[in-house]
């Protein structure tokens, strides 16, 4: 009988310890204002797309990237409002250049190549063109595409 009224307490114990550890709210932070690195602004014939890439540091060696792009499946649907999807990653120095010439390599292979990006995938896909169709496929199971020249390439990430 006593272990019965025993494991009451005990429940609302534990329930009470459950439901504390999932209703706490985290610090809040404030940054300053990002920087944007680069913007290339394409003009499709009636259509526009827009490409930035911008970063926050949060100290002298670690940064979060923010690449801003129009998502071209949405671009040629006259039915579709294009939309704007944002790839985010943190990296210092080294690992941010690894990414930009591993966008440059694009240019060169003729096969479909991937790069794990914070927690998405980016793909590179060239069609014998003068572009470099970029595909991002987000951890949520979305994906979205916008492709670049070598030298929109080089002006989006500042160089």
């Amino acid at each position: 009988m006593s272990l019965k009224i025993m494991r009451y307490p005990i429940l609302a114990l534990l329930l009470t310890f459950s439901l504390y550890s999932y209703s706490q709210i985290g610090e809040s932070y404030t940054y300053k204002n990002p920087t944007e690195l680069g913007k290339v602004e394409r003009y499709l014939g009636d259509t526009y797309a827009l490409y930035t890439l911008s970063y926050v540091e949060l100290d002298s060696k670690i940064k979060v990237y923010v690449l801003t792009f129009t998502n071209e499946n949405t671009l040629y649907d006259i039915d579709r409002t294009p939309d704007l999807r944002s790839l985010c990653f943190t990296a210092n120095q080294e690992e941010f250049d690894y990414f930009y010439s591993f966008l440059q390599q694009g240019f060169k292979e003729d096969q479909i190549r991937s790069l794990d990006v914070g927690q998405d995938i980016v793909k590179t896909v060239t069609t014998g063109s003068r572009f470099l169709h970029i595909f991002v496929n987000f951890r949520n199971g979305e994906s979205a595409s916008f492709r670049v020249s070598k030298r929109q390439l080089a002006k989006l990430f500042g160089k």
